[in-house]
């Protein structure tokens, strides 16, 4: 009974905060997408995305917008900046999709605002020079604006919410297998 009681508190003292690894995505050696990216401390999914705003966020309405505001917009493309265009990846050597790695540098855009004429991003600038910036940026033409055929060194950052596995999930976990384990014991003792 103590090694189970012992078990159970060491299982719920590893499993008591929930935690998400920020992980890169490559296919073919291109940058596709980041999971795990923590922008104003929540967590999300970020998907590197070609083609027009219209497509991508259902017919490019401020309601499809991952973030509502600039100071969102802006968290979001620092992370990009902090977080995932770092290291290997805060060079262009290494390919983000829909950039040319030829290019001086890439942009992702997170859109926040669309108005009658543009949609209003915040630009994430990762520059092969190293001097990475965020800036506001107008796109005319809401309903074709896109980064294919615009340019070949921007692409869309498609943002969704994660939700990580609360804590109270792996302790919950932990007691049910201990619980079990309980049972089992005393089934051996009895026979």
């Amino acid at each position: 009974m103590k090694a189970i009681l012992k078990w159970m508190i060491l299982s719920a003292a590893l499993f008591s905060t929930s935690s998400f690894a920020l992980t890169v995505h490559l296919t073919g050696g291109v940058v596709t997408s980041a999971t795990g990216v923590i922008v104003n401390g929540d967590y999300y999914n970020v998907n590197f995305v070609d083609g027009t705003c219209t497509a991508i966020f259902s017919g490019c309405v401020n309601s499809a917008f991952t973030f509502q505001n600039s100071t969102d917009a802006f968290a979001a493309s620092n992370a990009l900046l902090n977080q995932v265009f770092l290291g290997a990846y805060d060079d262009l050597s290494v390919d983000t999709f829909g950039c040319d790695p030829n290019g001086i540098y890439c942009a992702a855009y997170t859109p926040y605002n669309r108005t009658a004429t543009d949609v209003v991003v915040a630009n994430a600038y990762n520059l092969a020079s190293g001097s990475d910036l965020v800036f506001t940026g107008l796109i005319a033409n809401p309903a074709t604006a896109g980064t294919t055929g615009f340019m070949n060194n921007t692409v869309w950052a498609v943002w969704t919410p994660t939700v990580p596995v609360p804590a109270a999930v792996w302790m919950f976990g932990s007691a049910l297998v201990g619980l079990a384990g309980l049972a089992r014991r005393k089934g051996r003792a009895a026979a």
